[in-house]
């Protein structure tokens, strides 16, 4: 689960509690990449690191300097989640902030 995000962002903000806890209960055996997309201006390395040592968060936290991951995954707003499977495959994007409901589908389509 790839999760691109920054602490600008209020729709973002208020999804991360919801991937903590899907991390908590799923990330020995799931992958999250929380992707924060750090132009160095708006966002820096510094403000979103400071934003989740803050608030605690645990899940693994990924840079965007050079906006190569939005490229790639086609990201035009943030929140956005994508899904891949094992192969690697795109399973599913899901633009706007995930409830606690949407991504535990999520979460189960990719164990089951």
């Amino acid at each position: 689960i790839i999760n691109f995000w920054a602490a600008w962002c209020p729709p973002c903000v208020s999804e991360l509690p919801v991937f903590e806890k899907a991390y908590k209960e799923n990330g020995d055996v799931i992958d999250f990449l929380m992707v924060d997309l750090t132009d160095g201006v708006r966002e820096t390395k510094e403000a979103a690191a400071d934003f989740t040592d803050y608030y605690g968060y645990d899940f693994p936290l990924y840079f965007d300097t050079m906006q190569e991951g939005s490229y790639n995954y086609s990201v035009t707003a943030i929140p956005t989640t994508v899904l891949i499977d094992r192969e690697g495959r795109i399973l599913k994007k899901h633009s706007g902030a995930c409830s606690e409901e949407v991504l535990q589908g999520y979460v189960d389509e990719l164990l089951y």
